[in-house]
């Protein structure tokens, strides 16, 4: 071969090994194919994430809703059912539109818990992702919802005695009480749930009106003191034991207040009726008013109230109990001298109450430093305590409380 040529071929064989064009230009279209592969696989992901949080926070609330419906409606199975259908259909319908196909919802009722559980499955259409092989995203979510709506009976012992004439502390009382009434009591109190309050009004002594008959040793002679009862002897003193089974109460009252026992009711007009009614006199035995706060809601006393005032069980789960004890002086009253004093049969009377599961909300009234450390050992928690030291506290007091309850009632 002739040199010039040999130096020819190689020139341009050098040119052609040296020229990387070509291979730059199908690196870069691998590597673009992969940046589109990978943003499409990220814009696909984020909208299967996006229906995942969507389709969390619609199935929740949907289940809240029905949980809600079934807690405080007697429903059929189908009805809860229909509920959380309509509540998807109605916040989920706008994401058709997007690609995002929704299964029919699982739902799963558990009337043992008051729960409603939710299942459902979404397909999430990809645009990018299926041309890696990906045609759509499946987003699986479930959730479960209770709705802990519970009734409650509240027994409100309130001191009526003679020092709560002072400065009109008595008018206090009853704006106080009123208002606690008002804000638990619905306007229109549901069949199913309820808030039933009774008041103990005391004194020196516990007017049972109606009921005196049936609770007391001897039958009254229509005297005026014979409505009213004072401790039990022995270990009746300190329980809830019904007095039909053989504890019934004497009558040795010292002073009989006007104002009246009221068995636990929602009808706020008699409730208000008895608050307005209220009047100052006599001296105060405590301990008889923490023991019929716990009488009104004791299912130990179902044998003596009326058939709509009567106690749940203390193993209903549905049922929340409580007592509000109040009171603006000393416990100086006491019958029975071999049960101890007023405060110390008050405070067996309020471990007792306390074992059988119910709360204790205590409120001194410009009550001496004497009688607060029972009041604070009485109550279930630090934070149920009291020192309300003038009007105005005593009203944040029952407000206060009230809330407290409304929160454990509603909670979730």
């Amino acid at each position: 071969m002739w040199p010039e040529c040999r130096l020819h071929i190689r020139r341009h064989a050098c040119r052609f090994g040296a020229d990387r064009g070509g291979a730059i230009s199908i690196v870069f279209a691998f590597t673009a194919l992969i940046m589109f592969l990978v943003v499409g696989l990220a814009i696909d992901g984020a909208r299967g994430y996006y229906t995942a949080g969507k389709t969390m926070s619609v199935l929740d609330s949907a289940a809240l809703a029905a949980a809600r419906a079934m807690s405080e409606r007697d429903l059929t199975d189908d009805q809860v059912r229909d509920i959380v259908t309509r509540y998807i259909n109605a916040h989920m319908l706008s994401e058709s539109g997007r690609g995002i196909t929704n299964l029919p919802a699982e739902v799963t009722i558990d009337r043992e818990t008051d729960t409603v559980s939710v299942a459902m499955t979404s397909h999430v259409r990809n645009y990018i992702a299926v041309l890696a092989g990906y045609p759509q995203f499946e987003v699986n979510s479930a959730v479960a919802a209770s709705f802990g709506q519970k009734d409650i009976e509240l027994g409100m012992m309130l001191d009526v005695s003679g020092s709560m004439s002072d400065f009109d502390k008595i008018g206090t009382l009853r704006t106080a009480a009123r208002s606690l009434v008002d804000r638990l009591i619905p306007a229109a109190p549901d069949a199913r749930n309820s808030v039933r309050i009774g008041i103990a009004p005391y004194s020196s002594s516990i007017n049972v009106s109606s009921i005196a008959d049936r609770v007391k040793e001897t039958p009254g002679r229509g005297r005026p003191e014979d409505k009213c009862v004072t401790e039990r002897r022995g270990r009746a003193a300190y329980t809830d034991d019904s007095p039909g089974r053989g504890n019934p109460f004497p009558g040795r009252a010292s002073w009989c207040p006007d104002s009246q026992v009221v068995p636990i009711t929602n009808d706020k007009a008699a409730l208000y009726a008895e608050i307005d009614g209220f009047d100052a006199d006599g001296s105060t035995a405590g301990h008889l008013g923490i023991a019929w706060a716990w009488y009104l809601v004791s299912p130990e006393w179902s044998d003596i109230w009326p058939a709509q005032s009567q106690p749940r069980p203390y193993t209903d789960r549905r049922t929340m109990k409580a007592v509000i004890l109040m009171t603006d002086g000393m416990f100086n009253t006491r019958y029975e001298s071999g049960n101890g004093s007023s405060a110390e049969q008050a405070a067996q009377l309020c471990a007792n109450i306390k074992d059988k599961g119910v709360m204790i909300y205590t409120i001194g009234y410009e009550a001496p430093a004497e009688v607060l450390p029972l009041l604070r050992a009485c109550a279930s928690t630090p934070g149920q305590f009291y020192d309300a030291g003038n009007a105005a506290e005593l009203m944040n007091a029952f407000d206060k409380i009230a809330s407290h309850l409304t929160e454990l009632r509603l909670s979730r």
